[in-house]
């Protein structure tokens, strides 16, 4: 399954895009340095991941020592899926329309989740394009609602830090990097590169976007990007919420696919049909979790720390053993 660098790029964008969507921080200064921060920390984190590419690696899906990715893309995936339920049905009572969702967006993901990762990254490919055409309108639209007043009158309630922390807990695509860069691999490093820089853009651009329209609205607003949506009206009779609210389940349902994909590529040596189990896990994770009270950011920055670390390790193995065993089996189409 290898793909190009270019695909790569969008489909780790895709997951950043997700959570762009659905943040619940109020979008302020303080919130566009303390991102900032965390994406400079986050690429020298990731740097020496091109050091180890550049030597041979042996990355074979079905390994055994790679069964810990696939438990994270079904932890993650929960997460998304609470994420998604969170957005479109913010009232908890609404429980059975919920599970629905939650049921529905399950069986699609198993339906996409039979086609090969090189299809989903032409996929992504198109979702991404749709979202940049949505974006031009939600500038468009609501460009006559910008006040500059606004950035200099909005006060944070939280520290650049803090911003920073919370940042880095959602980047689960970090993750992610790791594998699709060892199955791009001979371009993996201008992938990379235009990853963090496209990121960089888009984020910024969507906070300061936010901070000139909403001004300390965005304070009072569960889902601020959603927000802009509401003040953005691009057409005499139609706001863009209805817009975003169709690009969010695509981007959610690639965000998904690419999950279930990708764990149920390395369980089939150990499970029939893993991507029904893989789904299950998800939907059931994420429902759990839609009904928590309290914030689970602290949980989501040990997961992505922890998973970081032992993805170094597992890909410093795979160096290793090909090292040793220069007929090590290469990553099959």
């Amino acid at each position: 399954m290898k793909l190009s660098y270019g695909q790569m790029c969008i489909i780790v964008l895709i997951y950043r895009i997700f959570i762009i969507m659905s943040a619940t921080e109020p979008y302020c200064a303080a919130w566009m340095a303390g991102s900032a921060l965390s994406l400079g920390v986050q690429f020298l984190i990731m740097l020496p991941l091109l050091s180890i590419l550049k030597r041979p690696v042996e990355f074979e899906f079905r390994g055994k020592k790679n069964i810990i990715f696939s438990v994270f893309f079904i932890i993650w995936g929960a997460v998304t899926f609470r994420k998604f339920i969170s957005v479109m049905h913010p009232d908890q009572r609404s429980s059975a329309s919920a599970l629905i969702s939650i049921l529905l967006l399950a069986a699609v993901c198993i339906y996409c989740s039979g086609v090969t990762l090189r299809a989903a990254g032409r996929c992504s490919v198109i979702v991404f394009g749709i979202f940049i055409f949505s974006l031009a309108v939600l500038v468009l639209g609501s460009y006559s609602g910008i006040k500059a007043d606004n950035f200099s009158h909005v006060s944070d309630t939280k520290g650049i830090i803090s911003y920073a922390v919370r940042d880095f807990a959602q980047s689960g695509e970090l993750v992610l990097l790791f594998i699709l860069c060892a199955l791009t691999r001979e371009k993996a490093a201008k992938g990379f590169n235009l990853y963090f820089l496209i990121r960089l853009i888009i984020t910024q651009a969507t906070a300061l976007l936010g901070t000139l329209v909403l001004g300390r609205l965005s304070y009072h607003l569960e889902f601020p990007f959603f927000g802009i949506c509401s003040f953005s009206q691009p057409f005499d009779v139609q706001r863009s919420d209805a817009l975003f609210v169709i690009v969010f389940s695509m981007v959610c349902i690639v965000n998904l696919t690419i999950n279930t994909l990708i764990s149920s590529e390395i369980l089939k040596n150990f499970i029939k049909k893993p991507q029904y189990l893989t789904a299950l896990l998800m939907a059931a994770g994420g429902y759990i979790l839609y009904f928590l009270s309290y914030d689970t950011i602290i949980i989501e920055f040990v997961l992505v720390a922890v998973f970081i670390a032992a993805s170094y390790i597992i890909m410093a193995a795979g160096t290793s053993e090909t090292t040793n065993h220069p007929e090590a089996k290469k990553v099959q189409e």
